[in-house]
């Protein structure tokens, strides 16, 4: 798969479920999650169990109409969420995020 396969495989599932194995998939064991300050999400989540709870739990109930554009080896995300588009933008590494 290519990153831009990967982190669309994490957010286009048929559900929440399927978009969580994909993430566990696709994730190092020490992969670090990072919420700027003054964003409802805030902090830095390490590892599967944290960033599901803290960042993938929200955006399944609380972000719509994604879209995804590949940067070299960034990936960026928009999403709708609190009335605004939001961009992420997230590195993979050697196929893995």
């Amino acid at each position: 798969m290519t990153p831009l396969e990967i982190v669309k495989s994490t957010y286009e599932g048929e559900t929440s479920e399927e978009n969580g194995h994909s993430l566990l998939a696709h994730l190092t064991p020490d992969a670090k999650w990072i919420e700027a300050a003054g964003f409802p999400y805030a902090g830095t989540y390490t590892g599967f169990d944290e960033i599901a709870e803290n960042v993938f739990a929200r955006l399944a109930s609380e972000w719509t109409d994604y879209r995804f554009e590949q940067i070299k080896e960034r990936i960026c995300l928009y999403g709708r969420a609190m009335n605004r588009t939001f961009p992420r933008v997230l590195r993979t590494k050697g196929g893995l995020a």
